[in-house]
């Protein structure tokens, strides 16, 4: 279980709350894109953004934000392993953006960010 929500485009959320993987999918799917994307004003884009998906699993994000009916982009912010000085092991934020990524396929990158495969999140250009 991980909890999700909708990031609208008046950047205004709802909250979607604890989901599985199979409830994350048919969410994704339910949401009208294209009439959310028609509120955004083209007189004054300070007021207006891009509506998204957005997971959170064990403080790992994953935003996806479908910019047309065939393309989105989605950005993954996550913790990986590092060393400080070359020594100590520690955690580093990273963040991962992909620019444009076929809308249906999200459901292949919200099922690796649910089983935790970042791995093959990172993979995708």
């Amino acid at each position: 279980m991980a909890t999700a929500w909708l990031q609208m485009h008046d950047f205004s959320s709802k909250e979607l709350g604890n989901m599985s993987r199979a409830e994350m999918l048919v969410a994704f799917d339910n949401v009208d894109w294209r009439a959310e994307r028609s509120k955004n004003s083209e007189d004054d884009p300070n007021t207006n953004c891009p509506p998204g998906f957005g997971i959170n699993l064990g403080g790992n994000i994953l935003h996806l934000c479908p910019y047309d009916d065939h393309n989105m982009f989605f950005h993954l912010h996550y913790e990986a392993d590092a060393r400080f000085i070359g020594i100590v092991p520690i955690k580093r934020k990273r963040s991962h953006y992909v620019e444009s990524y076929p809308v249906g396929d999200a459901p292949k990158v919200i099922t690796y960010f649910m089983l935790n495969d970042l791995r093959r999140i990172l993979e995708i250009r």
